[in-house]
């Protein structure tokens, strides 16, 4: 289970060997460490040092984020989950034609998933059949046939702006599509964070959970979430987190959708403007998130088949980084395979 803090006031502290979680009026419930995952930290939390060893113990990542649910930073016992020759792959896996193969073929994969999520709301009638979605439905389709001939082909010097080009107008007409599916209130013009709108808000902070989520993992499986492939390396960023979260934001797609679509989220209830001194934009407000990482949670622990394994999401998410760390520590190079990178 993940344990997440986020009303202002609540303490963490550790009882013996169990964590302690006290809220602002008293009620106080215990968890020992063995049923947690990774712990969650807002703003406004009164943290006690035994706590966050008892986390450091257990090997347990207690993350910081911000109100849109992303990550500022992490608190984990410093060690790798694998031997150093996966990072050491690692530097030359990403400036390799594999490595501009692989990065091809996992867009391609993000897609499918938006192709697939597109299609069940459009034999579901949420997503009117019309000329306008057909065409977009099938650029989307002819995108993913052009990685196919992308990756059979000596691999250009432009190859990041070329798949940019095709995953940037996928996603533009991916977005626009799930738009017309949710309710008037829901509706959207485009992607935005800050978020201008209530299904952007729900978005932004979904993918924050993940970001979290994929970034732990990484690093349980030996992998450096720092470098990256396909997204432009930045100071103190985890770039390559970015690039393995991209066949999973469907996920937090697929959970906001549902959240709307089911009138589970509340436009009164759950979401609040961003105070006009730290810009504009929309939150999620307590009960807001509570319900969201509740939903998200149990959407991650739900069991589906993927290369014939029945497995929970978490699961095959772990099993895809574990796959990919077998990747870079079987990957050998030779003098001529670098690639010049357009960064």
């Amino acid at each position: 289970m993940q344990i997440v803090l986020d009303s202002y006031g609540t303490s963490l502290s550790r009882q013996n060997h169990i964590f302690e979680v006290c809220t602002k009026d008293g009620k106080k419930k215990r968890v020992p460490p063995e049923k947690v995952s990774s712990i969650l930290i807002s703003k406004g939390i009164v943290l006690s040092s035994d706590a966050l060893l008892l986390a450091l113990e257990n090997q347990i990542d207690v993350i910081f984020t911000g109100r849109s649910g992303k990550p500022l930073g992490r608190i984990w016992n410093g060690k790798f989950g694998s031997i150093a020759t996966i990072r050491k792959k690692q530097l030359l896996f990403a400036q390799s034609p594999q490595g501009a193969i692989w990065i091809a073929q996992w867009i391609q994969r993000k897609m499918k998933n938006q192709l697939a999520l597109i299609y069940q709301l459009l034999y579901g009638t949420w997503i009117e059949d019309s000329l306008p979605s057909q065409r977009k439905i099938q650029t989307i389709t002819q995108n993913i046939a052009k990685i196919d001939a992308f990756v059979s082909q000596p691999i250009p010097s432009n190859w990041q702006a070329t798949l940019r080009g095709w995953e940037g107008t996928s996603s533009a007409y991916y977005f626009n599509l799930l738009s017309s599916a949710l309710p008037a209130q829901f509706q959207f013009q485009e992607r935005s964070r800050p978020a201008k709108d209530l299904f952007n808000c729900l978005l932004n902070y979904l993918y924050g959970i993940l970001y979290g989520k994929v970034e732990e993992t990484l690093i349980k499986v030996g992998i450096d979430p720092y470098i990256g492939i396909f997204h432009a390396e930045e100071y103190a960023k985890p770039v390559l987190t970015y690039d393995f979260i991209e066949p999973y934001r469907t996920w937090a797609d697929t959970v906001a959708l549902r959240l709307c679509l089911a009138q589970a989220v509340e436009v009164l209830n759950h979401f609040q403007p961003i105070p006009q001194n730290k810009g504009l934009g929309i939150w999620l407000n307590s009960e807001g998130k509570k319900v969201v990482i509740q939903t998200f949670n149990d959407y991650l622990e739900e069991i589906i088949s993927q290369n014939s394994l029945l497995r929970s999401r978490n699961t095959h998410l772990f099993l895809d980084a574990q796959a990919f760390a077998q990747t870079l520590l079987k990957f050998e190079t030779t003098n001529n395979q670098q690639l010049t990178t357009n960064n």
